[in-house]
């Protein structure tokens, strides 16, 4: 079972945490996305195993059990501030579904709404995004993913 990992920590001393040494930080990638972050326990001249038992080729980062999980992609990269941010925001969308604003004080729920803003903004661009992706061009032509 996977040990919960402090982001905040991680962030704040990602320059001394991160890196191919035993205990440094890893990026583990699924689909060309950050998945987790993860220690390594061993590190060889061509091999570089996550604490959770998993090879990775040094080289490339792909995994030794020829790359892939239930048909996703999994490869190791290191691991990067871009790549952290990612993963704060994944885990930070996920813990918001679980808080109870009832059960927060004033000031707890107050905090939250800078992020709140931000997050609302962001859904609201997306939806337009998509309505105009999802809508045919009045020429009939393909307006495409850009």
């Amino acid at each position: 079972m996977q040990t919960r990992v402090d982001l905040l920590h991680l962030m704040a001393h990602l320059d001394e945490l991160a890196g191919s040494f035993v205990g440094g930080w890893v990026c583990i990638e699924r689909n060309n996305r950050p998945w987790r972050a993860q220690t390594l326990r061993d590190v060889t001249s061509d091999t570089l195993t996550t604490s959770s038992g998993h090879e990775y080729a040094r080289e490339d980062g792909k995994s030794r059990f020829d790359g892939r999980d239930n048909g996703r992609d999994i490869c190791l990269r290191p691991l990067t501030r871009e790549r952290l941010e990612y993963l704060m925001v994944s885990d930070a969308l996920k813990a918001a579904e679980k808080m109870k604003i009832g059960m927060m004080r004033r000031r707890e729920w107050q905090e939250l709404v800078p992020a709140a803003y931000l997050i609302l903004k962001t859904a609201q661009t997306l939806q337009a995004v998509d309505r105009v992706r999802s809508a045919p061009a009045e020429d009939g032509a393909d307006l495409g993913t850009d």
